[in-house]
């Protein structure tokens, strides 16, 4: 098979109350209450806040949705603001709690496996970012 590298982006659950999310490069989701996340939490809002993945920057801009605030790089977000944000930046939907710390990495896609629109969830992760987990420092 013919495998090629793709950069993409983590957004790392920091606890067992919410779940990691995935961002390809380029790629802009809306984060907040709702299964893609797991939070059931009335004060975060469906749309709580936007993210979107420059990989080849290594950076994510955070743009704030919510009716509650949200804190992105230790700053904190109210609505229509944004911020960009490097590699190891830590979101937090709410202030204190729902965190997750931006990971970016590539990974090997096998394109013989499976038709180009239904690539999503047929990765074989292989992270060869220098940044591993132990070498996050948490504020």
């Amino acid at each position: 098979g013919e495998f090629v590298t793709e950069d993409y982006c983590e957004l790392i659950a920091r606890d067992g109350n919410h779940q990691t999310v995935k961002l390809r490069d380029k790629e802009t989701l809306l984060l907040g209450r709702g299964d893609l996340t797991g939070i059931d939490d009335e004060l975060c809002s469906d749309h709580q806040i936007e993210v979107f993945a420059d990989v080849s920057s290594r950076e994510v801009t955070v743009k704030h949705l919510g009716v509650h605030p949200s804190v992105a790089g230790g700053v904190t977000l109210h609505s229509g603001e944004q911020i960009v944000l490097g590699e190891s930046a830590v979101i937090e939907l709410l202030p204190g709690q729902y965190k997750y710390c931006i990971f970016i990495g590539k990974r090997l896609v096998n394109h013989s496996l499976f038709d180009e629109k239904e690539v999503k969830g047929n990765y074989l992760n292989i992270q060869t970012s220098s940044l591993k987990m132990e070498d996050i420092k948490y504020p």
